[in-house]
This record gives structure tokens, sequence and C-alpha cells, in this order.
């Protein structure tokens, strides 16, 4: 089937996103409308050029503009969002966030959402983030080259405080891998590992919502930050890292204490 954009799509495709417009039976903005009125073609019109929230940036992989209005560094731009003034209540939705974030969404929204999961979290903040993680995923792996998020999620507020506490502690692991991260091995970063990506994300937000009290998202988290710094700052070797070394441990080890939980609470029976 081929969209008023142009781009052809697979019929895989086509009902994935026109689930994900619909979710939960009323789509988001101008995207729903058009998903609505042409299937699919209003996500495809989204997808070739640009989102609802007016992102200037058509391709994951470019590099924004830098400058002082467009700051490159993943912290650096996180925490000009973080400083913009804040609403009534304090909180920012996540389609604030892939407005602010343009062609870098689909990073480091896994960053955001990978970082907390790195410290002993208390039971739902892993759930919460294994979902947004899992509709990032999917996007990618169906090779989205912008961001949209279901209405049911896009419009979900997180606290701004809650934000720079996680990013203040996480801040000193943060400043080194941005030092150790640069542009190389392009092939590695390609759309092609784009999809991998994505495939690897949807495991990983699963595994963050495995029901493992207080340490059982930190594997995956940490899997989930790797995969996102690494997309976000188009490093080849640390995608690869993340691919065959970081996603697989953290898969395992996840597995390794459901299966433990699994025998213990038998046990008792």
């Amino acid at each position: 089937m081929k969209g008023r954009c142009g781009r052809r799509f697979q019929q895989p495709e086509i009902a994935i996103l026109t689930f994900l417009c619909e979710i939960p039976g009323r789509g988001s903005g101008e995207a729903s409308q058009r998903c609505r009125r042409g299937g699919t073609c209003g996500a495809a019109d989204q997808f070739s050029h640009g989102n609802s929230l007016g992102s200037p940036y058509k391709d994951p992989m470019q590099s924004p503009p830098s400058g002082p209005d467009h700051p490159r560094t993943v912290l650096a731009i996180v925490r000009s969002l973080i400083d913009t003034p804040a609403d009534a209540d304090g909180k920012l939705s996540l389609d604030e966030m892939v407005a602010a974030f343009g062609n870098r969404a689909f990073g480091i929204l896994f960053l955001l959402f990978g970082l907390p999961n790195c410290f002993p979290m208390p039971p739902g903040i892993p759930v919460l983030c294994g979902v947004v993680v899992c509709v990032v995923s999917l996007q990618m792996a169906l090779g989205a080259q912008v961001l949209v998020l279901p209405r049911w999620l896009g419009r979900r507020r997180i606290d701004r405080q809650m934000l720079a506490n996680v990013l203040n502690k996480a801040s000193p692991m943060m400043e080194r891998l941005e030092r150790l991260s640069r542009p190389r091995f392009p092939l590695l970063s390609s759309a092609l590992m784009r999809r991998a990506i994505g495939f690897a994300g949807l495991a990983l937000g699963v595994a963050l919502m495995a029901p493992i009290p207080i340490f059982g998202g930190i594997p995956a988290g940490v899997a989930v930050t790797i995969l996102g710094l690494a997309f976000t700052q188009r490093d080849g070797v640390l995608i690869g890292f993340g691919l065959v070394v970081a996603t697989p441990i953290a898969l395992a080890v996840t597995s390794a204490m459901v299966f433990a939980m699994i025998q213990g609470a038998s046990a008792f029976f």
C-alpha cells in the first residue's frame, strides 16, 4: 500500500501503525485525524514530513545544528528541557519531550527511561519505563523516521524535579560515557542497526516490566541506557557493545531472577 506521502508500507506496518494511532479508541491530534481519514497515510505523512509537534529534523541519524540554542551533548539537551519555564504543576508531557528532542527523540527517550532503572526503584516505575521503551522500540523496529507517540502515552506527564534528581544522580556516569562516545563506524549506526536496536529494545522493555521488586530493573535499565546513548551519539562501537554484550547479559540475568522467584514461590506450595 502506498501513502499520500509516497512511502510504500507493508501490511504488518499498516496494521501496527493504525493500532498505535487509535489506542485507546481515539488518536492524538493531527496524526490521529490523518489516520482516521486515510488509513495509515497520516502516520506515513508523520514519518516522512516531520512530527505533529513541529520538530524540524527529519532523519534520526542527522546531527542537529550546534550553538547555544542547540546544545549537542545529551546532558545539555535534557537539562535545557528541565530548565525551561514549567507549567503550574511543575510537570511536562512526553509529547513535549519528543518536540524538544527533535531527531534525537528515539535515543534520548531510551536514555531517560533507562536511567531511573539503573538504581533501585519502587514497584511501578520500571513498568512505566518498560511501556515507553516498548512503544519507542516498536517504531524503531518498523523503521519510523520520526517518533509519534499515541495519545494515551503522549499526554502522560512527568515531574521535572524527579527528572532532575535522576539526571543529577547519573551525571558523573553519563559525563564519562559521553567523553568516551563519539560518532564512529557509521555502518553500525545505519538504518538496519536502528531496526536491530528496536527489536532489542522490545525485549528489554518487556524485561523491565518483569515483576521483580527493587533491583529487578537494573540489568535491563543499564542495557537500555547504553543503547540510548549509543544511538543518540551515533557511536557504532557502543551500539555493537549494547546489542552483542549488554542486551544478552541483561536478558539472561532478568530471566534468571524470574526463574529464581518462580522456584522460590513454588517451594511454599
